[in-house]
């Protein structure tokens, strides 16, 4: 009876441990891991792109230089399309989102986050795709967050652990004694 509750409270130990870290991670990365400032700054930078670029008259050659630049400045992809959402010009794969939703000075984004649209002052419609790549300072961020979390739980969970196996341990011995012979 004693090992099947032993077993018993350090199953609920280990679930419960289990259940602590997760909430913690979570109530931690929802109160220092998202950043409302990157929003800020994406709609600015979204908008600075949209005002910059150049006007149907500029040609194909002023909106191709500006699409580069823009492109090339903010490691993003541009695509324009014109009125009809027939392909102007994109700086790499050309983007096709819904333009359905497209509004004029608003930027709408796909479902999958990564391409950004709206439509200009002269009907046509930009998109600029994010490249999206891994970047290793989140992740180190993140691990050595979750490494942390992890120690601190060890710390709190052993004691537990310990003083519910010492007396299973104690039983250990004392059987052993006997077995070799000493009473």
């Amino acid at each position: 009876m004693l090992i099947r509750t032993l077993y018993l409270r350090i199953c609920a130990i280990f679930l419960g441990s289990i259940v602590a870290f997760v909430a913690v991670a979570g109530v931690l990365w929802n109160a220092f891991g998202v950043d409302d400032y990157e929003e800020e700054v994406l709609e600015r930078t979204l908008t600075l792109a949209a005002v910059t670029f150049p006007s149907e008259q500029a040609g194909l050659g002023g909106q191709l230089k500006t699409a580069r630049q823009l492109a090339e400045t903010l490691d993003v992809s541009v695509t324009v399309h014109d009125g009809e959402t027939e392909l102007v010009l994109a700086t790499a794969e050309p983007a096709s989102p819904d333009f359905q939703t497209a509004r004029i000075g608003e930027w709408s984004q796909t479902i999958d986050s990564s391409q950004w649209y709206t439509r200009l002052e002269d009907g046509r419609y930009l998109t600029i795709e994010f490249n999206r790549m891994s970047a290793p300072g989140d992740w180190t961020i993140m691990g050595i967050f979750l490494l942390l979390l992890a120690v601190i739980l060890a710390l709190i969970t052993y004691p537990l652990l310990r003083r519910l196996t010492l007396r299973l341990e104690n039983l250990q011995t004392e059987v052993a004694q006997i077995g070799d012979g000493y009473l």
